[in-house]
C-alpha cells in the first residue's frame, strides 16, 4: 500500500482543504465542496447514502470512498468540521451547518441533525465571512468583524460570561474587528486586523 494517494480532481482547481475526525473536504476555485469519509446516520458529509447504495441510513460505518459534490451549496469561500458538524459559508454571506445537532452545534432553532446543509438565522444585517468548528460548537465572523458562537459552553469556550450551552447564534462582546477564528476540540482563538490575538 501506498503511504500517499492521489486525490483525482479532475479539471477542478482545488483551493482549500480541510480533514475532521472521519471525514475530509476540498473547496473549488468556483466554490464547489466536495466531501468523503464517513457516511449514515446524522452524516456529516452533507448529503446521505446514494439511492443505489445498499446501505442501511442506520449504518454509521458507510463510507462514501471518492470526493462527491454537495450540490446543494454553490459559491462557498470557507468551510470547517467539528466531531460530528460542519459548516460553510457562501459568497453571499450565509453560514450553512450540518451533521449532529444535540448539543446545539448548528445553531438552528431546535437541536435535531441535519444531513443536508441548513442555513443558521442571523439578524438582516449581518453577513458572514469566516466559520471555525470545536468539538461541540461554532464560531462565526460577520463581515463587519463581529463574532458570533454557540453550542456547549461548558468550558468557557463560547466567550460569553455565562458558560452554558448557547443554542442560536449570539455576538462575543468583547470581541470587535477580527478577520480571522479558528476551534480547537474545547477552545477557540480569534485573530483582529491589527494582530492581536485573543
Amino acid at each position: 500500500m501506498d503511504a500517499v494517494t492521489l486525490i483525482n480532481s479532475g479539471n477542478n482547481f482545488i483551493k482549500d482543504v480541510a480533514a475532521g475526525k472521519q471525514i475530509s473536504g476540498a473547496l473549488t476555485k468556483t466554490g464547489q465542496l466536495y466531501t468523503w469519509g464517513r457516511c449514515g446516520r446524522n452524516s456529516i458529509l452533507g448529503y446521505g447514502p446514494l439511492e443505489n447504495d445498499d446501505s442501511s441510513e442506520d449504518d454509521i460505518n458507510v463510507a462514501q470512498p471518492i470526493p462527491r459534490a454537495i450540490v446543494e451549496l454553490k459559491n462557498v469561500i470557507t468551510f470547517d468540521f467539528g466531531i460530528d458538524h460542519a459548516a460553510a459559508v457562501t459568497s453571499s454571506g450565509q453560514l450553512h451547518t450540518w451533521g449532529e445537532g444535540k448539543f446545539a452545534q448548528l445553531g438552528l432553532s431546535d437541536l435535531k441533525p441535519r444531513i443536508s446543509p441548513t442555513m443558521v438565522t442571523f439578524p438582516d444585517t449581518v453577513s458572514i465571512f469566516d466559520v471555525a468548528c470545536g468539538a461541540r460548537f461554532t464560531v462565526c465572523v460577520t463581515r463587519g468583524g463581529n463574532v458570533f458562537s454557540w453550542g456547549v459552553g461548558t468550558l468557557g469556550q463560547l466567550g460569553h460570561e455565562d458558560k452554558r450551552r448557547q443554542q442560536v447564534p449570539k455576538q462575543i462582546v468583547a470581541l470587535s474587528d477580527i478577520q480571522k477564528v479558528s476551534c480547537g476540540q474545547d477552545h477557540a482563538i480569534a485573530l483582529d486586523r491589527s494582530g492581536t490575538i485573543y
